[in-house]
């Protein structure tokens, strides 16, 4: 009977090891590298032979004068509006990043996004850490966001954005598979942070 019990004892720790490996994957943060007299940014090199083999982007072509204007829309602080007005009025096309929770709370501004000729894109249901995530798992963030932004304006959904800029080489697999490319940044701005803020109103100007 005791050898038995050791059996099953050491079966369900040989579960638990098994279960805890799937998740103990190596996690990757994205991060860019200033630099100076005007050159491009860059990144590691691992992410850049990442980013070649399962075609994301962090940066254009830097060859040409063009700016990718990027926005990761959590969740609404009142600013949404009028950055819309903004870019109607100088004609600017953007690329708005939504989670689960902004398509349910913000239909309106969703809708005005797309109409607007703006780019929406996925930035999962619930801001999960990806590399914690199964495919699976991974999988159904991403179609529950595109299925109710797909309902809400009849539009696809083409690019993605890791929460919290969390990936591995299996996450960037795995949305590419789902038809996703995946969108980085060279530069950010930290927004987030509303009590270290160096301007509390800013316009554009010509």
């Amino acid at each position: 009977m005791r050898d038995i019990w050791k059996q099953v004892i050491l079966g369900a720790f040989g579960f638990v090891m098994l279960a805890s490996s799937v998740h103990a994957e190596e996690s990757f943060g994205w991060n860019f590298n200033p630099a100076k007299n005007n050159e491009p940014p860059s990144t590691e090199p691992l992410y850049v032979k990442w980013l070649n083999q399962y075609k994301g982007y962090y940066i254009g072509n830097t060859d040409e004068k063009e700016l990718y204007l990027t926005f990761d829309n959590g969740y609404e602080n009142g600013f949404t509006e009028p950055i819309l007005d903004v870019l109607k009025e100088r004609n600017v096309p953007a690329a708005f990043f939504v989670t689960g929770h902004y398509v349910q709370s913000e239909p309106d501004l969703i809708n005005r996004m797309a109409k607007e000729g703006h780019i929406v894109a996925n930035h999962s249901w619930s801001h999960p850490h990806f590399p914690d995530l199964s495919d699976e798992q991974i999988k159904v963030e991403l179609e529950r966001v595109e299925d109710a932004y797909t309902e809400l304006t009849g539009n696809a959904m083409h690019y993605v954005r890791p929460p919290r800029g969390t990936f591995n080489e299996r996450t960037l697999d795995a949305a590419l598979k789902l038809g996703y490319t995946h969108v980085f940044w060279s530069f950010a701005y930290v927004d987030w942070n509303t009590d270290d803020q160096k301007v509390s109103n800013m316009r554009t100007t010509k």
